[in-house]
């Protein structure tokens, strides 16, 4: 499993924005290798950004050659580069240089390769009784215990964009149960989908 700043990227479920600060090729070449390897196991394209490079305000922190590095250490793992490449399926593998003139900011905006989930249907074992079907991890989040819901805010929400997604679907099952406690309130019959959830 990766560890550090690859271990970060992996986590990503959303497009969020890593630096690379300090990082020569070697660093580069062993940071595309563990991040991009393997395709992200998402359902849904996320732009992943490293910041190469700025203004005279940031430009110390940075190697000039920076941004060849990571494009480099892409290139080596078969990614290609493609300046209209964007958040959507047919980016995958792909990436991009961007300087970014507001921010004042160089990035190397990448788009994983990713591996769809299996649907439930091809996820059963054939041992079981009927089929086991594997929840997601925002399912896992909603439904755990207080200490296990602790112990996975730790360790898998890292960045900020991840906890602001939590925080969205908390409030969202909220409003959901809260529905249906009204219908209960007006003795209305429940879908089945309710019911589960209830």
């Amino acid at each position: 499993m990766a560890s550090g700043l690859a271990g970060k990227v992996r986590r990503s479920t959303e497009s969020d924005e890593f630096d690379l600060s300090g990082y020569d090729q070697a660093r580069c070449n062993e940071l595309a290798k563990a991040c991009f390897g393997e395709p992200f196991p998402l359902k849904e394209m996320v732009r992943i950004s490293f910041v190469v490079g700025g203004g005279k305000l940031v430009r110390q922190k940075y190697s000039d050659d920076l941004p060849k590095f990571m494009v480099n250490a892409l290139g080596a793992i078969g990614f290609q580069e493609d300046n209209s490449a964007t958040v959507e399926a047919g980016s995958a593998g792909k990436f991009k240089y961007h300087h970014d003139t507001n921010k004042n900011l160089k990035f190397v905006h990448v788009f994983p390769k990713i591996a769809e989930a299996p649907a439930p249907e091809q996820q059963a074992d054939e041992g079981l009784a009927g089929p086991r079907v594997l929840k997601t991890p925002e399912e896992l989040l909603l439904e755990s215990e207080e200490a296990d819901f602790t112990r996975f805010l730790q360790t898998h929400l890292v960045t900020y964009a991840q906890k602001r997604k939590a925080l969205e679907l908390l409030k969202q099952r909220i409003a959901v149960l809260e529905e249906i406690e009204l219908k209960l309130s007006r003795l209305e019959r429940l879908s089945d989908e309710e019911q589960q959830l209830f």
